[in-house]
């Protein structure tokens, strides 16, 4: 019964979109208010209760007149739903096929992304959805199963990076003094050998205007600075402490800033918050300091909210906390107030 108060709601509304639950709940009750009362016409007829019959008649063609607008205004947001014009609709005219037609047009599936009619019909094409209330997406996934047998001989530090038991602590999380106004994040450790080989920091991320000593800030980007690679001398052995992990994808906005920003997405697990120690860190105020876990592994990505104040949304769809969700190259992910679209990387 929501759905058709949801269309005489919006009464004369032709724009925007209507899911296909929406329209066909719409059309069924409609049909019951329809041929309940020509039925109660035809049974007063034949009990001779004719003064009835014909109050009930005039009722009738009032509520058909009163139901053609909305009736038209649904059909319309039907179509555009399914990505076409709303004109459309006089296909019905052509003889013999045009009602075929158009029936078959209100039956095809909602399109999965915005269109240039609206966003995506919220909460699995449902009209309203509370806050309390989570949509939950059932879609199995071998890959986390998998997870904790490919984790043997892997150790976890406290900030939840994994890292080979051969190393004697985390190489991903922040060592030595960081000046917390330029909210700097440094990744690594470095050493000097006896020689007078350049210093090197592993990796540098810094967020707000400060430059750290030593590095050159990007032309292309005063909020961000990366400078990679390190090696440190043990026994008299260059011995690599840069983690190399493969470039699987990236996380694109056009919210942050109008000629757009990246962050890149490497192999194995991806931290996204606002605090300066994840892998990403998002500026935004809606965000949590660990807000969720992008995990890349043999070419498939699943993506877990972690508990956030404001939730993980997929296409539109809002994720249950803690649950794992496989995404596709091309889906929109909304972390706070701010939208990525996710790009995969083939080699």
């Amino acid at each position: 019964m929501k759905w058709y108060l949801k269309v005489l709601k919006q009464y004369s509304d032709f724009s925007g979109r209507a899911s296909r639950e929406e329209y066909w709940m719409f059309a069924l009750f409609n049909f019951i208010f329809l041929i309940v009362p020509c039925f109660l016409i035809g049974l007063f007829i034949e009990s001779d209760f004719e003064e009835a019959a014909y109050i009930l008649a005039i009722l009738l063609g009032l509520y058909m007149l009163f139901i053609i607008i909305p009736s038209l205004a649904v059909t319309v947001r039907r179509l555009h739903d399914t990505g076409r014009s709303g004109w459309f609709y006089f296909i019905c005219i052509v003889p013999y096929v045009g009602g075929i037609i158009l029936f078959i047009f209100t039956v095809l599936e909602s399109e999965q992304s915005t269109n240039e009619y609206g966003e995506v019909p919220n909460g699995l094409n449902k009209p309203t959805t509370n806050k309390s209330e989570k949509v939950k997406i059932e879609k199995p996934s071998n890959l986390i199963t998998e997870t904790k047998t490919a984790m043997d001989g892997f150790n976890q530090c406290n900030q939840g990076h994994f890292f080979k038991e051969s190393l004697n602590e985390c190489p991903y999380c922040p060592k030595g003094d960081v000046s917390s106004s330029d909210k700097t994040e440094v990744i690594g450790t470095t050493k000097q050998t006896n020689s007078n080989d350049d210093v090197q920091a592993q990796k540098t991320q810094v967020f707000g205007g400060g430059t750290p000593s030593g590095t050159k800030p990007d032309s292309n980007d005063a909020l961000r600075t990366v400078i990679s690679g390190a090696s440190t001398n043990i026994g008299g052995k260059e011995v690599s402490t840069t983690s190399k992990r493969r470039l699987r994808g990236w996380l694109v906005s056009f919210d942050v800033e109008d000629f757009g920003v990246d962050f890149r997405i490497k192999e194995g697990k991806n931290s996204i918050g606002q605090n300066s120690t994840n892998d990403i860190t998002i500026n935004d105020d809606m965000v949590s300091n660990v807000h969720a876990l992008l995990l890349c592994r043999n070419d498939k990505f699943v993506i877990r909210d972690e508990m956030s104040s404001n939730g993980t949304f997929i296409n539109g769809q809002e994720i249950s906390p803690s649950q794992p969700i496989d995404i596709q190259d091309g889906d929109e992910l909304k972390f706070g107030k701010t939208t990525y679209l996710f790009r995969q990387a083939f080699k």
